[in-house]
């Protein structure tokens, strides 16, 4: 198993940086940038940034050429490039320092990494974080699904099968629900994922007065019902994550 090591840190005030050293490799490093900021949310901050790489690399040699890349291909592409190192190291930290913990959301890629790529000993290690609690499943749908552009069969039938997968491996089912990616939400939203039997639903990209306002007045956390004719069984308690979002 190839061993990295992450980085992260907070660059400029709008910009956060993930660093992965491979150490099989130690001429390469992949670079995540990550603008905290979107588009127009603020007059200043949401501003494009250039980032000096040479100086973010100080320490770890020249910066011979950079070579950009993004989500695209195949699934089994992307799983290959990006989402195998995740779990390898995520895995690999988790046994090494128990205050960590970590979250999963989507089933796709973890379920490709699960049959095609992990070791009999780290299947093994992850039953054994699943049953600590230091590695959870949240949402737990084969994706995160958006709102705008699906119908709410597709919603249900794709958690099904994410939840059944989850079950049938490890005797689990996600207790809370995770949607933050998704730009808004429906009001079918609260009604779905309480009917699905979650505890809690956390969101992030709503309108940025809204979440200033929220947040300014500490109602980030409310019980959401999609509509007044509903009753109390088609609510659910819902976060909304600050500007900062969740990573830590």
């Amino acid at each position: 198993m190839t061993a990295i090591t992450i980085i992260t840190t907070t660059i400029f005030t709008n910009i956060t940086i993930f660093i992965t050293i491979i150490l099989a490799d130690l001429r390469r490093v992949l670079l995540r940038l990550q603008h905290l900021y979107e588009v127009d949310q603020d007059p200043v901050l949401s501003q494009p940034v250039t980032v000096n790489l040479q100086s973010v690399l100080r320490g770890l040699g020249s910066v011979v050429s950079v070579e950009e890349r993004s989500l695209t291909g195949t699934w089994n592409e992307s799983m290959q490039a990006y989402v195998t190192n995740v779990y390898n190291t995520v895995v690999e930290e988790l046994i090494l320092e128990k205050k960590r913990r970590f979250i999963a959301v989507e089933q796709e890629y973890f379920r490709l990494w699960w049959d095609g790529v992990a070791s009999d000993e780290q299947k093994g290690q992850v039953r054994q974080l699943v049953a600590e609690g230091r590695l959870e499943f949240v949402l737990g749908g084969q994706v995160m699904h958006d709102e705008a552009v699906t119908h709410f069969d597709d919603q249900i039938l794709q958690l099904t099968e994410g939840h059944g997968f989850l079950y049938e491996t490890f005797g689990i089912r996600p207790q809370f629900s995770w949607q933050v990616d998704p730009f808004g939400a429906s009001a079918t939203t609260p009604t779905l994922f309480a009917l699905a039997g979650f505890n809690a639903h956390v969101i992030s990209r709503i309108n940025y007065n809204l979440k200033e306002a929220m947040q300014d007045n500490q109602q980030l956390q409310f019980v959401w019902r999609g509509s007044r004719s509903l009753s109390a069984q088609q609510e659910i308690f819902t976060h909304v994550l600050d500007q900062f979002g969740y990573c830590s």
